[in-house]
C-alpha cells in the first residue's frame, strides 16, 4: 500500500463506522417506535352494553315532530313578529307530553324566557348536576342555497326513516330527549343520587343573552354550583377521523372562543374619473388579504393531545406508529392538520372576513370603508393577542381596529378525569358499544360557556350519530334525525340519569 492509499483507506474506515452508528441509530429508532405502537394500551372505559330498552319509536319521533313544527327562531331582542308566542306554545306542548315533569320537577321560567327543572336528589349533600338543551332554532331559509328542502324546514315531516326539520339535531331533540328520559324515569319512580337540574335556553342561536345568562344568575343567587354541566356540542361520530375504522364519541372539553373587530378607513371620496393610487377599498382589501396570508401561530391544544391519547390505541397500525411518537412527529402531525379547514380549526385561532361595506355609486368613489372580521379563539389565545396580531400583520396606522362587541374568551379545558367525563364514558359505551370514546374541542359556541363560573366542569356531547356527509346539514338545508337515532338519544339521556351517582 502506497502512502496516498493510507489516508484514504483510514477514510473509508471512518466513512463506514460511521454509516455504521447512523445504520443502528436508525435501527434503534425504528425499534423504539414501534415498541411504542405496539404497546400502547387502550384507554376504553370497561362497560358492558344494557339491554336495549324498549320504547314506542314512532311516539318518540312524532313528539319531536310535533316540537318541530313550531317556529321557535330567535332574536337577539326577543321581539320579532309572533316569536314570543311560538316560544309559549312551544312550553305548552312540552307540558302536554310530559306531564310528570312538569307536575313534579318544579319547573320555573327564567326571564320569561328558558326553562329550568327541578329533580331533587337522594343525597342533598352532594353537588348537583345540570343537562342542558336550547328550544330556540336558525331559520329554516338558507340565503343562497342552490337547492330547496326535501321536506318543509317547519313541516315535522317523518319519511325513510327520518325526522325532517330545522331543530332536529340543533337543538329540539337535546331537549325532547331529556325530557323523554325524565319522563320514563318518573313512571317508574325513579329519585336520582343527586338533585339534577334540567335548563332549555331560549336564545342560544343570539349568543344566550336573554336565556342562559340569567339561568346562570338565578343559579348564583340561589348559591348553587354544579359538579358538571352537559349541554350540546359532539356526538356519536362516523367517518370524520381519518383512520378510525368505526364510529367515536366525541365529548367536548373546551370550545373556542369568539371575538369580532372591525376594520375601518376614511377615503377623501370624489368621481372616479380621477381616482388616487389608493382608495379606502383597496387598503382595506390590502389589510384583509394580509390577515388571510398570514395566520396566527398553529399549536396542538392539550385537549386535543388528549383525544390523539385516547384514539390512538384504535388506530390501525401505520398511523398508531405516527401518533403514538408525538414526541418526533408532532411538527408533522400539526403541519397534516393546517391542510384542510375543519382540522385547521382546530390547532389555531381562525380568521374569517365576513362582511364588507364601502359605496354608493359605480362612478363615486367611497368616502370610506370596512370590513368584519370573525376570530374562534383557540384554547391559550386570547382577544388581547389577536388585536396585537391584527396590529402587527395590517402594519398600516391609516386603518382603525375596534371590537364590535366585547369578546367571549376560550373556555377552559374540564378534565377527564373527573367524575362528569368518567360517566359520560361509560353511558357511551353502555348505549353505543360500538363507538370508542375520546375528549374534544368544540369549535363553535354554545350557551355552556356561561355556566364555567358555577360549575367544576362543563361537557358539550349530544347523543346522535352524525356521518360526514350529513355535516353540511348542521344549520343547512335538509336538516334531519333518523328515528331509530332519536330513540338512542333518549335511551342514551335515561341511563345517565340512572349512572350518576
Amino acid at each position: 500500500m502506497t502512502d496516498e492509499q493510507k489516508p484514504k483507506r483510514r477514510v473509508g474506515r471512518v466513512v463506514l463506522r460511521l454509516l455504521g452508528v447512523l445504520l443502528l441509530c436508525v435501527v434503534v429508532l425504528g425499534g423504539v417506535l414501534v415498541y411504542r405502537a405496539v404497546t400502547l394500551p387502550s384507554r376504553q372505559i370497561a362497560a358492558a352494553p344494557v339491554p336495549r330498552l324498549a320504547l314506542d319509536e314512532t311516539a318518540v319521533a312524532q313528539r319531536l315532530a310535533d316540537a318541530v313544527r313550531i317556529q321557535t327562531v330567535s332574536t337577539p331582542a326577543g321581539d320579532a313578529a309572533g316569536e314570543k308566542e311560538a316560544f309559549t306554545e312551544f312550553r305548552s306542548l312540552l307540558a302536554k307530553n310530559y306531564p310528570r315533569v312538569h307536575a313534579q320537577l318544579s319547573p320555573q321560567l327564567i326571564n320569561d324566557c328558558a326553562l329550568v327543572f327541578r329533580w331533587e336528589g337522594a343525597n342533598a349533600s352532594a353537588k348537583p348536576v345540570l343537562l342542558m338543551s336550547h328550544m330556540d332554532v336558525v331559520p329554516g331559509e338558507v340565503p343562497f342555497a342552490s337547492r330547496k328542502w326535501t321536506h318543509p324546514p317547519f313541516g315535522g315531516v317523518i319519511a325513510d326513516g327520518y325526522i325532517w326539520g330545522r331543530g332536529t339535531w340543533d337543538d329540539k331533540a337535546g331537549v325532547i330527549g331529556i325530557l323523554e328520559a325524565a319522563e320514563l324515569l318518573l313512571a317508574e319512580n325513579h329519585k336520582p343520587a343527586r338533585t339534577t337540574y334540567f335548563s332549555f335556553g331560549c336564545d342560544e342561536e343570539v349568543l344566550g343573552q336573554r336565556g342562559a345568562i340569567k339561568v346562570v344568575e338565578a343559579f348564583e343567587k340561589q348559591g348553587v354550583r354544579f359538579a358538571w354541566v352537559l349541554d350540546e356540542g359532539f356526538a356519536v361520530t362516523h367517518n370524520l377521523i381519518p383512520g378510525l375504522q368505526g364510529p367515536a364519541t366525541l365529548i367536548g372539553l373546551a370550545e373556542k372562543g369568539y371575538f369580532t373587530i372591525e376594520l375601518s378607513v376614511d377615503g377623501a371620496g370624489g368621481h372616479s374619473s380621477t381616482p388616487p393610487r389608493e382608495t379606502p377599498i383597496g387598503i382595506l382589501s390590502n389589510a384583509i388579504a394580509r390577515l388571510e396570508q398570514q395566520q396566527m401561530p398553529a399549536r396542538m391544544p392539550r385537549t386535543m393531545v388528549q383525544m390523539f391519547d385516547a384514539l390512538t390505541p384504535e388506530m390501525p397500525f401505520g398511523q398508531k406508529i405516527i401518533l403514538a411518537n408525538r414526541w418526533l412527529f408532532d411538527p408533522l402531525i400539526t403541519r397534516s392538520f393546517l391542510g384542510s379547514a375543519a382540522t385547521a380549526a382546530s390547532v389555531r385561532t381562525t380568521t374569517a372576513p365576513t362582511m364588507m361595506n364601502a359605496g354608493v355609486k359605480e362612478n363615486v368613489l367611497p368616502q370610506g370603508a370596512s370590513a368584519i372580521v370573525n376570530f374562534r379563539l383557540r384554547p391559550g389565545d386570547t382577544s388581547a393577542d389577536v388585536l396585537a396580531h391584527v396590529d402587527r400583520v395590517i402594519a398600516d396606522p391609516r386603518i382603525k381596529v375596534k371590537a364590535v362587541a366585547p369578546p367571549t374568551e376560550a373556555s377552559r379545558e374540564s378534565t377527564i378525569a373527573g367524575e362528569g367525563f368518567q360517566t359520560l364514558a361509560r353511558t357511551s359505551r353502555q348505549i353505543f358499544p360500538d363507538a370508542v370514546v375520546a375528549p374534544g374541542l368544540v369549535l363553535g359556541a354554545t350557551d355552556s360557556r356561561f355556566f364555567e363560573r358555577i360549575a367544576d366542569d362543563v361537557y358539550r356531547f349530544m347523543p346522535i350519530r352524525i356521518h360526514a356527509q350529513d355535516v353540511v346539514r348542521f344549520h343547512g338545508i335538509d336538516e334531519r334525525i333518523s328515528v331509530e337515532g332519536h330513540a338512542d338519544g333518549v335511551r342514551f339521556y335515561r341511563q345517565l340519569l340512572l349512572n350518576i351517582r
